[in-house]
């Protein structure tokens, strides 16, 4: 990497550092202290799930610290992210909460970086390479990157599995590593299979005389996410008595409920709708709250990541964006899909390839107002996906 191209690496390194640091200050500044005084600058960053991720870290998943009901929603979450804050706290003999805050800031500064480098290799462009990564760290639920959550690492794993495709095509196992800590960190991950399948395939297409060793890297690099989702399942049977225990406490919890649809089923329903009560000048808080949000966020997803086939973008990214999306669009109570919708990395990459600069000065202001308006209800405690 020439000394210019590392000189922009560590200047964007220092852009993503005071984006958190911003929005870190910002919502402290936000806060009422006054009137809820045990609250630190920290723990109200500690919210909803991340709960669940320190509770496996202390206790594992059978914690004699939690009522069953709760011990029984544990069984949501893969067990990457808890160990990796359990190592850390460890390490540095810092609190969980602590300790699961320095994981996802350092896991997004390595995410972003890997970015980065993977966009400027193949591209060879410094602004596209650097504005992508700007987007990703300004998207409105990139506040997650600095909660205790497991966004920094899920996405650092996934872009971590693309550049070391580009970078060791011939060595495609440790890519699959990569691929299946993702899983491990969230199930979702299994959406990266569809994209190594099209890897495999494009490098084999009408090509005679394949060594075995480059067959078995390829064969690890799908053996892995599968071992993973095993790895997760087993967890489930040792644990809760039902390999597929989890779907089954998804649908029977109040407050995930999450049941199976048609992909977008949900998404459709709530657009629809959000412009009937847009034609009517209704704003139902409610809605918004719970589905609508997260089907603004798919829809604009969706449409960016579509608009991915039309462009440079590399299709094993797009097919892992579209897998991913159609995976989670398809259960009911889609309450967390705008968050969810962070991991499709192409899609900022799309966003960075617009050539008009006011429309992604418009796309960036957009972001940083919605950035900064869910990081503010998110550390209120109030709900943001």
């Amino acid at each position: 990497m020439s000394t210019r191209v590392a000189r922009y690496g560590f200047l964007l390194l220092l852009t993503v550092a005071a984006i958190k640091v911003a929005l870190f200050t910002w919502s402290f500044s936000q806060y009422d202290f006054q009137t809820y005084s045990t609250e630190t600058p920290l723990s109200i960053w500690d919210r909803w799930d991340a709960q669940a991720y320190k509770t496996i870290a202390a206790g594992g998943y059978t914690s004699t610290t939690v009522a069953p009901d709760y011990r029984a929603f544990l069984s949501h979450f893969p067990p990457v992210y808890p160990i990796t804050i359990k190592i850390v706290s460890l390490l540095f003999f810092a609190p969980l909460t602590e300790a699961a805050m320095l994981v996802s800031f350092m896991a997004i500064m390595s995410a972003s970086y890997l970015m980065y480098k993977l966009v400027f290799d193949l591209y060879k462009s410094i602004p596209l390479a650097f504005l992508s990564v700007l987007l990703l760290n300004l998207y409105p639920t990139s506040y997650f990157t600095i909660a205790p959550y497991t966004e920094s690492l899920f996405i650092f794993f996934i872009i971590s599995s693309f550049y070391l495709l580009n970078k060791y095509p011939h060595h495609a196992y440790f890519a699959g590593v990569m691929g299946g800590l993702a899983v491990l960190t969230r199930l979702l991950g299994i959406a990266v299979i569809p994209a190594y399948i099209y890897i495999i395939w494009q490098k084999y297409r009408g090509k005679k005389g394949t060594s075995l060793a480059s067959i078995a890297s390829d064969f690890l690099l799908l053996f892995y996410p599968i071992v993973a989702v095993g790895v997760y399942l087993a967890i489930n049977k040792h644990y809760f008595g039902n390999p597929l225990f989890f779907l089954q406490e998804y649908a029977t919890n109040p407050f995930s409920a999450k049941t199976t649809s048609w992909p977008l089923q949900e998404t459709f329903q709530s657009l629809i709708l959000i412009i009937q009560n847009a034609v009517q000048g209704i704003w139902d808080a409610e809605l918004m709250n719970t589905t609508g949000w997260g089907a603004l966020f798919t829809t604009f997803a969706l449409l960016v990541t579509i608009a991915g086939f039309f462009t440079r973008i590399r299709k094993e990214w797009t097919i892992f964006g579209l897998s991913y999306l159609v995976l989670f669009s398809s259960f009911r109570w889609g309450i967390s899909n705008a968050r969810y919708s962070f991991a499709i990395f192409s899609m900022f990459i799309v966003l960075g390839s617009i050539k008009n600069k006011w429309v992604v000065s418009l796309i960036s202001i957009c972001f940083i107002f919605l950035l900064l308006y869910f990081s503010r209800i998110y550390t209120s405690g109030a709900w943001a996906f």
